[in-house]
């Protein structure tokens, strides 16, 4: 059976209808060609990893207003993160909403303390300090305290410096007093959420001093009446809130003034994550020092409808700023909504759309990065692929997909413009133009794959860009540019084949490709010089020379079957002949060559490309290479994965089990 994603099979015919336009639609020549996509997923892979293809795809996908569309996920990132968990598990504690299996969380970040009682997550970027409080914080949050805190005191008490303040950075000494206030700001919080008395904390640490250093500070700038939206304020009320903790009866009077009339200001401040945390630590120290105003809540409640929610986006939760329409910064979301408790207001918007989307970044152990991302066209196609097979398209309106579609064509048509340098010669370059021929075919291939017949004045349209984008290609004149222009040429023959229209040759392309064929065969005859990407596009090319050539013969069979084989491990194919090892991509392109070319596996032993595929499997799909988490799991070589295993495994019956 015939297979194919991007690479279309071409059943080439013999006969040529030629005719005098450069595009007709009434002389156009019957293609017919096959695109085999499986309609499932292979019967092998198990209901789990299924899933989590589900989930994969789910944060894959990007709404806004009226289009959508999915991005390209690279690497390994869905391991758990301690940054997220812990603003996760704060938003879901705010929100009281329940926390599943939360006793997995708990025992990953328990794995993450060493000896010294320090929690460290390598993920995340971050000093030890400040990934000690989230951690011990998310676990009180789970109701569980961790032990070995007499280790942790003494890690503390090797930061602390001469005037009482702790630093934690590699140039002790070296920063200045606000730099010291907010470090301390940990330890501080630390010591309150394992309840050590200060009495019992100053017996390890020079408690004395640091509240002198808090004192004068405090004494020093209150005084000044720092306007709350001066970030000079954050330092003043971390330190207000240090002092409180060591003893209030030793705070400033000017702080008890200080901290009342920065209420009247809450609702002045701008939106932003520094603000939203600056009230939140805000209302910390007026419960420190027992100020109760029913002004607080009246200025947050203003300050959260006039300045935060209008930036909340389509993620229900918030980003660093209005251009965030889709993505959750975790931090952020949990700042402003620690600001809603402390509000009037009853209910948090869009609270469901914004649980939804915890869930999808929610992994067994904790909660993955919140990464964003653009929408990719190529990423659309391959997402749509595999929602089909998995049976999860119909989680996605098409109508939104569609738009987004439309949209790529159109900004494709606007980006076109007159590459001439002051002599009149073209300056294009011949990378530009492959790459919109690229997005061209991703977006009409996608239309297909959605059983969807592209609108005629969309169809008009891609025809004149393809055939304007042709015309501005220059001629390879660099030996690197052969490969670029042949991927140029063969996305511009696939979009003609998905359309069934066949260009006569006005444009003397057939001449082109005669070139640039005859440049690839003396490439690959070069046998360190290919690669398989080479090879594929060197048989598209070749395929197209025979069909207008009407001739029947495979003259060049022998030079792609000679390169297959040096390409080929027994367990699979290798990019390039330097290599050592095969690669899910190459795999994929070398099979597909085999099976246009002659169908015959026996070079391979397709157990062990299996293995190997097997190899490449992670959580949610497939990496690179075997084993490889930083070579990146992506929704093409997912796809690319599950099509060798279709094309190896139908007819026969393989014990086949991913591990998890």
């Amino acid at each position: 059976m015939w297979k194919g994603s991007r690479e279309i099979v071409f059943l080439l015919v013999i006969v040529i209808l030629f005719t005098n336009g450069c595009y007709s639609t009434s002389f156009k020549r019957q293609v017919f060609f096959t695109e085999y996509f499986p309609q499932n997923i292979p019967k092998q892979i198990p209901n789990w990893w299924r899933v989590n293809l589900s989930q994969y795809l789910r944060l894959s996908y990007i709404e806004n207003g009226d289009e959508s569309a999915f991005g390209g996920l690279g690497n390994d990132v869905f391991s758990p993160n301690l940054y997220s968990t812990y603003a996760a598990v704060g938003i879901l504690d705010n929100l009281s909403s329940p926390i599943e299996d939360s006793k997995s969380v708990i025992k990953w970040i328990q794995s993450l303390q060493d000896k010294k009682g320090v929690f460290y997550d390598k993920s995340t970027l971050a000093q030890p300090i400040e990934q000690t409080y989230w951690a011990i914080s998310t676990l009180q949050k789970l109701n569980f305290s961790p032990p070995n805190f007499q280790n942790l005191l003494q890690f503390l008490k090797n930061y602390e410096q001469n005037n009482g303040l702790f630093i934690f950075s590699n140039t002790a000494g070296k920063e200045s007093v606000e730099t010291g206030i907010s470090q301390t700001y940990f330890v501080i919080s630390i010591l309150r959420l394992l309840k050590i008395k200060p009495e019992m904390a100053s017996e390890i640490f020079n408690f004395k001093t640091l509240a002198k250093t808090l004192q004068i500070y405090i004494r020093d700038h209150a005084s000044t009446n720092v306007a709350l939206n001066d970030l000079r304020s954050g330092y003043l009320i971390s330190a207000i809130f240090e002092l409180s903790y060591i003893d209030v009866g030793l705070m400033p009077s000017v702080s008890y003034e200080w901290l009342s009339s920065k209420i009247l200001e809450i609702d002045t401040l701008p939106y932003g994550v520094q603000y939203i945390s600056l009230v939140n630590n805000l209302t910390e120290a007026l419960d420190s020092l027992k100020i109760n105003s029913k002004d607080v809540a009246i200025r947050i409640s203003t300050y959260l409808e006039q300045k935060v929610l209008p930036n909340q986006n389509t993620s229900g939760g918030f980003g660093f700023g209005k251009n965030d329409w889709n993505f959750i910064e975790p931090m952020v979301t949990y700042e402003a909504i620690k600001l809603f408790k402390a509000s009037n207001i009853s209910y948090y918007p869009n609270i469901d759309k914004l649980t939804e989307n915890l869930k999808a970044h929610r992994v067994k152990n904790g909660w993955i990065k919140f990464i964003t991302f653009e929408p990719s066209v190529q990423a659309t196609y391959y997402a749509v692929l595999l929602a089909k097979e998995n049976g999860d398209i119909k989680k996605y309106p098409i109508k939104k997909l569609e738009k987004y579609l439309e949209g790529t064509i159109g900004d494709l048509a606007k980006s076109i413009t007159t590459n001439k340098n002051s002599n009149g010669i073209r300056t294009v370059k011949i990378s530009d133009i492959s790459e919109k021929l690229k997005k061209l075919y991703y977006a009409v291939a996608t239309y297909n794959l959605l059983e969807k017949h592209i609108p005629t004045k969309l169809r008009t349209q891609v025809i004149n860009l393809e055939k304007t984008l042709i015309k501005e290609l220059p001629p390879s004149s660099e030996k690197s540019d052969i490969l670029v222009s042949a991927e140029a040429f063969s996305y511009f023959i696939h979009t003609f084949d998905i359309l069934q229209i066949w260009p006569s040759d006005s444009f003397g392309l057939l001449n082109e490709i005669r070139e640039i064929t005859s440049r690839l065969a003396y490439t690959i005859k070069d046998e360190q010089a290919f690669n398989m990407q080479t090879l594929f596009e060197f048989y598209i090319l070749n395929s197209v020379i025979r069909f207008y050539d009407l001739h029947e013969g495979n003259e060049n069979s022998f030079i792609i079957e000679n390169a297959l084989s040096i390409l080929n491990t027994g367990n699979g194919f290798k990019m390039s002949p330097q290599l050592n090892i095969p690669d899910v991509h190459s795999t994929y392109l070398g099979l597909w060559l085999i099976g246009n070319i002659s169908g015959n596996l026996t070079t391979l032993n397709t157990d062990e490309v299996i293995k190997f595929v097997m190899a490449s499997q992670a959580e949610y799909g497939f990496y690179y290479v075997p084993q490889r988490s930083d070579s990146g799991s992506d929704l093409r070589v997912t796809y690319e994965a599950l099509w060798i295993i279709d094309f190896i495994t139908v007819g026969k019956d393989y014990n086949f089990s991913l591990q998890r």
